[in-house]
């Protein structure tokens, strides 16, 4: 089924099962955003938040800050839209949104070439301002609508509780508005005891986004992390300039590219052929008795997100067709950004054949049994982390080894490559002195592992659409998957929520593997 933005494919684990028997399956549906030049983009209306308090005067940081938000107005045109507010111990408006013509992007450029840094950091205070501002702009039909979060630290005034700030997000945000987050600098200990769960993530309107930047500092990354998950956005760790403009423009190229939003997937099965078990990635899903809702925020131009859906395949009367049946209906609705209109469309899931004993499949599907093998691997860096936040480091290098090892057990290029940033972040934990000075490149990679945007973190560039290519080329921060501005197609790619695709080899149902899960 094909879409003006989004195309959805669908597949199982099995492809073939014995009618005679009841089979544990898997179907795997994936989005993917259809591919976008940046000329032909979405507008843009945006409020950014920038964090001015004293800490931020310590390496070139209100510089870095000054130079990213200069170059995003620099990318903005006629039709987009843009405000400006500056906090430290207050939150103050320095200009309310303005459309970004000649003469209101050069006030503003000078406005933000003046900012000095002092005094303390109230996230309530600028959260609620932020909140303000993009009410009376409202979320403008047709535009991707963002709010940008600069910040190098943690909340020294104000509202400083975690939960009340998280929950500030949730209920205060305006209708049709996202958050996302940037941090720069050190993670505090209190960064991120766990990722959390689908059902923690509440639903929000989606059309406006609210981002969040973090610099130098004691950047409390978990905090951010749950703040910019409660509004459907985007979280970046920053170490340094040149991590700070890769991470700007990835935002920006995103911002840019989005050909989807607001999106609800609809999987209701066949009756008397599957029974749907669980929903396998960290998405809002809702059971509406016959059938299950699936919340997913958005999709770039050339992202691919994936839902994996746990079924039991019943048992027939007796083999059927030389065709895969209809398992499921599924229906997607969403805001095709391009046209500023809602979308619904259907896409009849015929994925499963019931056949003779003896003739069913015994070779998982590559696609789905490594997309498996990368969701074990998501929660294993939790539970790493969660050890060596105790200070059992042998424990939590034992558990990303032992997921390390699943990935590489696969035999797909996709496991293999992963393989290698798991590895990497073992030795992040493997005793007190690694994970004390790699504790903030940690979070961001569990971050980048299972949301598959660039976050700062080993996973870096694993998913880079080429608009988001071209912004690192204009933000002096170009890389080797980008040439001349143009995306050079990885062999691995990773995208939302742990969702990859790339060359992948079969996988026996006979191999032993704690990750197949047949």
């Amino acid at each position: 089924m094909s879409t003006n933005a989004v195309q959805v494919q669908s597949k199982a684990g099995f492809a073939k099962v014995d009618y005679n028997t009841e089979t544990e399956n898997h179907i795997l549906l994936t989005l993917t955003g259809q591919s976008l030049e940046a000329e032909s983009r979405v507008p843009i209306n945006v409020v950014i938040v920038a964090d001015v308090s004293s800490s931020m005067n310590t390496s070139q940081k209100i510089d870095n800050v000054k130079r990213s938000i200069n170059l995003l107005l620099s990318h903005l045109g006629e039709k987009d839209y843009a405000a400006l507010i500056e906090y430290n111990s207050d939150a103050r408006v320095l200009s309310e949104s303005l459309k970004m013509d000649a003469s209101n992007k050069q006030r503003l450029t000078s406005t933000v070439s003046g900012l000095s840094a002092q005094g303390m950091t109230t996230f309530s205070g600028a959260l609620g301002l932020s909140f303000q501002v993009a009410s009376n702009a409202g979320a403008k039909e047709g535009y991707v609508n963002r709010i940008i979060f600069f910040t190098d630290g943690c909340p020294t005034t104000g509202v400083m509780d975690h939960g009340k700030l998280v929950n500030m997000t949730e209920s205060g945000l305006p209708s049709g508005w996202q958050i996302s987050t940037m941090g720069y600098g050190l993670a505090t200990d209190a960064s991120v005891s766990s990722r959390p769960s689908a059902a923690y993530v509440q639903p929000l309107h989606q059309s406006f986004n609210f981002n969040m930047t973090g610099m130098n500092g004691d950047v409390d990354l978990g905090l951010l992390e749950k703040m910019a998950r409660a509004g459907k956005g985007n979280t970046y760790y920053m170490k340094d300039a040149d991590t700070a403009a890769k991470a700007f423009a990835t935002e920006l190229g995103g911002l840019l590219t989005t050909v989807a939003q607001d999106i609800t997937v609809t999987f209701e099965p066949v009756a008397d052929r599957i029974d749907v078990k669980e929903v396998l990635e960290d998405y809002n899903v809702e059971d509406k008795g016959t059938s299950l809702e699936v919340k997913i925020p958005d999709v770039m131009s050339e992202e691919t997100k994936y839902v994996t859906f746990k079924v039991t395949c019943k048992k027939r009367d007796a083999a059927e067709g030389a065709r895969p049946a209809k398992v499921a209906c599924v229906k997607i609705h969403y805001l095709d950004t391009n046209t500023g209109k809602y979308v619904t469309a259907e896409h009849s899931c015929k994925a499963v054949q019931w056949v003779e004993s003896g003739k069913q499949d015994t070779v998982v599907d590559p696609d789905v049994v490594t997309q498996i093998a990368v969701l074990e691997a998501v929660k294993a860096q939790v539970v790493a982390q969660r050890k060596a936040d105790a200070g059992d480091y042998l424990g939590a290098a034992a558990t990303l080894d032992f997921a390390a090892q699943n990935l590489f057990d696969t035999g797909t290029d996709r496991g293999v490559t992963l393989t290698k940033g798991l590895r990497r972040m073992k030795g992040m934990v493997a005793d007190r002195d690694s994970y004390a000075s790699s504790h903030q490149v940690y979070c961001a990679s569990s971050n980048e592992f299972s949301s598959g945007r660039s976050g700062g973190g080993v996973y870096d560039k694993e998913f880079l659409n080429s608009v988001q290519c071209s912004m690192r080329a204009d933000f002096g921060a170009d890389d080797p998957d980008c040439n001349d501005g143009k995306k050079k197609k990885p062999d691995i790619t990773v995208n939302v929520t742990g969702n990859v695709t790339g060359t992948s080899k079969p996988v026996s149902r006979s191999k032993k593997s704690s990750v197949s899960r047949y």
